[in-house]
């Protein structure tokens, strides 16, 4: 890793050259195999990562299942959400290959944050993008379970002969 390859990100492009110098001395590196998790649902975040290599899914608990909801690849940025509101982690972060990632710190974080413009507002605009995303997935969902509860509904009065006649006789009427 190199601080080229930080340069390049949107999040780091505007730092000048000592405030790059500090992240990349203070950030630490992670290696996390395939299939582990880096972080789970409900831990308390204390640091965000730039994924290096590799590649991660982002899963959401919903009543007994899990659920993918985004895919985090070389360049991104995971965590950051807990660091900003300090509160538990949102989803749980698993690999999908052997990844390589880079550890920020919250106290690196907040003084990049603090004394960068630039960095403040690739987050902000970081975290919008995932918030856009997460509401359109929602709107996904709310559809798909009315189109199922419709289809229900359709089935049951297919499969049920009394509501049949009913019809029937409606229609004759």
């Amino acid at each position: 890793m190199s601080k080229d390859f930080l340069r390049r990100l949107p999040l780091f492009s505007g730092l000048s050259e000592s405030d790059l110098d500090l992240l990349f001395r203070q950030a630490e590196p992670v290696a996390v195999k395939a299939g582990e998790t880096l972080m789970g649902e409900g831990d308390p975040g204390d640091s965000a990562f730039i994924v290096l290599d590799g590649g991660f899914e982002i899963i959401k608990r919903s009543d007994t299942q899990n659920i993918v909801i985004a895919m985090r690849e070389p360049g991104e940025v995971i965590g950051e959400m807990s660091l900003l509101d300090h509160a538990p982690r949102t989803a749980t972060v698993r690999a999908v290959r052997d990844s390589a990632l880079l550890k920020i710190r919250e106290e690196t974080f907040h003084q990049l944050l603090s004394t960068r413009s630039s960095a403040a507002m690739s987050i902000l605009h970081t975290v919008s993008g995932r918030l856009r995303q997460n509401e359109a997935m929602l709107r996904q969902s709310e559809k798909m379970a009315g189109l199922g509860t419709l289809a229900a509904g359709l089935a049951h009065e297919l499969n049920n002969p009394a509501a049949a006649a009913r019809r029937s006789a409606e229609q004759l009427g």
